[in-house]
């Protein structure tokens, strides 16, 4: 199948050609989560929507309308000063963004860009 093409592939998630599946998403259980590509509106980085502490969470819902996959070193590396690239995707007719961590942001980024090339253009606002 075509969009069984695996793109990128890190701990924190895989890229299709049709699809995203956000590993670790699913509180308690950490099971994924699967976003189709034709349903994206938005793909934007934690800088670009100038994240801070507050807004980010190492898993579940911090002060924000975004949904944070598993990845525990994410708000201990703000603190520090460090931060990880994280992507936040804002999805078609849904209210919560879904983010996630990467681990080669370079890389995510350039395969993002190639399919969904509006995606890092568009204005990310999501629904009330």
């Amino acid at each position: 199948m075509e969009g069984d093409t695996l793109l990128y592939e890190d701990k924190f998630v895989k890229i299709y050609k049709d699809r995203f599946e956000i590993s670790t998403y699913y509180l308690p259980f950490g099971t994924a989560r699967t976003v189709m590509m034709c349903d994206i509106i938005s793909a934007k980085t934690n800088d670009e929507l100038n994240l801070g502490i507050l807004q980010m969470k190492g898993w579940g819902m911090g002060l924000s309308t975004i949904w944070w996959a598993l990845d525990a070193s994410r708000t201990q590396l703000n603190i520090m000063g460090a931060r990880n690239t994280c992507i936040v995707l804002l999805v078609k007719d849904e209210s919560t963004e879904k983010g996630f961590s990467v681990e080669d942001p370079e890389e995510a980024l350039r395969v993002i860009d190639s399919l969904i090339p509006d995606a890092r253009n568009s204005p990310h606002h999501p629904l009330p």
